[in-house]
């Protein structure tokens, strides 16, 4: 989308990312990088970053999710 910031691109592409896992993502299961136009050196997000956009988004696994077998990273039991 032309005109947005930097951290809204990032949520949107966090939002479309989520759509395919269930509505939810883990700082860990996600990587963030940055180029832009203004600043053209390689800017890699924190996994504190990620996880302070995601929670901003409500894309964090709930407790209930973890009840139910999955661990942090979306896996179930089974799959480890």
């Amino acid at each position: 989308e032309e005109g947005i910031s930097t951290e809204e691109a990032i949520g949107l592409a966090l939002d479309t990312l989520a759509q395919s896992n269930d509505g939810e993502l883990t700082p860990d299961g996600v990587g963030v990088a940055t180029i832009t136009v203004d600043d053209p050196e390689y800017a890699e997000r924190s996994s504190d970053e990620i996880e302070e956009i995601l929670d901003e988004r409500d894309l964090l696994p709930t407790d209930e999710d973890e009840a139910d077998g999955e661990d942090a990273d979306g896996a179930t039991d089974d799959e480890e």
